[in-house]
């Protein structure tokens, strides 16, 4: 047997997996977001995205005082001029600084680490969710663990569980035969009203063109290694839910009904900035675009024209939606209109854009384009190897910003 880490469990945890004995391990990444790692004796791994949500998590760890994290509360005040800082002097910038700062909270946010409450109830939980697992992996013809923990074809879990666990759903993604494409499936692992009102588990699929990928996320198949693939399916399983029904159907429902339940939503710009560097001695159109779906951030969407190939090249940057969440500490007066985007409305994430992030990100670019081999864009030039996916943070943050206005004078 390979020793691995327990992780948050107090005791290894050993069962039958696609008949093999393996070995559980529980991580805790970051507050809802866990990582359920199975290992064989053989040193074959799978592993699983795992997304409790606060009412499960209560109900089976302890939460305790952990690490702070920052905010984006001080990027606006390192945005704001001396004069936008003083309450009395009247003008639409310090009018935008204050109402951005308006009811939140100054400082950082504590991150609290968990640890199992007493008993046995968490390690059922988990084995029961293994079960629900295995037999959607044998309806797939994956009868063998060593088949599940294959390179080839490229494949990617997520399991999202609620409603203190009485309810699970597993999204599992693909790489189609023809290698232009993924499939998505989403399978419900409780049971809702179906064809004829008999009681099912909602299932649902839908094939992804790496087409559609690059539309959407600027981003190419073919720069893409495991691990960007791995970080993108992350978030595309989010994108994706079923349509279910609690009560019986009607005879007008029935006769609506799909077995094929899957739908997506749709994938939102919430703001743009569009300009133009020189390459080649001519002017090529560089857009960047703050993306989102219903009415949560995924990132920057950097995209550049290549006029050679009449095509687009570009790169994602991922943001930590919880560092641009705007901290309500009294909550705002009801307003007479609803606001169509929630990411502008509820992060402070455009506005530092708008402010200073784009041009930050323009200069970062800037030095980053390379023609080598078609037209590629690299926001750290420095790096020894170059990525199509990086985290916005760690160009946009409390550093950056105040170096950029320095160097502006």
């Amino acid at each position: 047997w390979v020793l691995r880490a327990p992780g948050v469990l107090t005791r290894e945890l050993r069962t039958k997996f696609l008949g093999e004995e393996i070995t559980v391990s529980l991580c805790h990444l970051s507050d809802s977001d866990f990582k359920l790692i199975l290992t064989n004796g053989k040193n074959d791994t799978l592993r699983l995205d795992l997304f409790l949500d606060d009412g499960t998590v209560a109900k089976y760890f302890e939460s305790r005082e952990g690490t702070e994290r920052q905010t984006s509360f001080d990027l606006l005040r390192a945005l704001a001029t001396d004069e936008e800082k003083n309450d009395a002097v009247p003008g639409l910038g310090g009018l935008i600084i204050r109402n951005a700062a308006k009811h939140q909270e100054v400082g950082q946010t504590t991150v609290p680490s968990v640890f199992p409450k007493p008993g046995d109830s968490l390690e059922k939980m988990l084995l029961t969710m293994l079960s629900d697992i295995q037999a959607f992996l044998v309806r797939r013809g994956l009868i063998k663990f060593k088949q599940a923990t294959e390179a080839t074809p490229f494949r990617y879990f997520k399991l999202r569980c609620w409603a203190q666990a009485t309810r699970a759903r597993l999204y599992y993604i693909t790489e189609s035969t023809s290698l232009d494409s993924i499939e998505v499936l989403v399978q419900n692992f409780y049971e809702t009203f179906g064809q004829n009102n008999k009681r099912v588990k909602a299932l649902g699929n839908e094939v992804y063109s790496y087409e559609l990928l690059t539309q959407e996320w600027g981003l190419s198949n073919a720069k893409m290694d495991f691990f960007d693939k791995q970080l993108i399916c992350y978030y595309l399983a989010d994108t994706y839910s079923l349509i279910e029904h609690e009560k019986e159907l009607d005879t007008e429902e029935l006769g609506q009904y799909k077995a094929n339940a899957i739908i997506r939503s749709p994938i939102d710009v919430a703001s743009h900035h569009r300009c133009y560097v020189k390459i080649r001695h001519y002017p090529i159109p560089l857009t960047i675009s703050l993306i989102g779906f219903q009415g949560h951030p995924l990132g920057v969407r950097i995209t550049i024209f290549d006029d050679e190939s009449c095509s687009e090249a570009g790169m994602f940057l991922f943001c930590d939606e919880r560092f641009w969440r705007k901290i309500i500490t009294e909550p705002p007066r009801k307003k007479k209109f609803i606001e169509l985007n929630r990411v502008i409305e509820n992060y402070n994430l455009t506005f530092v854009l708008k402010r200073i992030g784009y041009q930050l990100l323009r200069k970062r670019l800037s030095a980053g384009i390379r023609t080598e081999h078609g037209l590629t864009i690299v926001v750290n030039a420095d790096r020894p190897v170059d990525s199509c996916i990086d985290q916005l943070e760690n160009y946009i943050n409390l550093s950056t910003v105040v170096s950029f206005q320095q160097a502006l004078g």
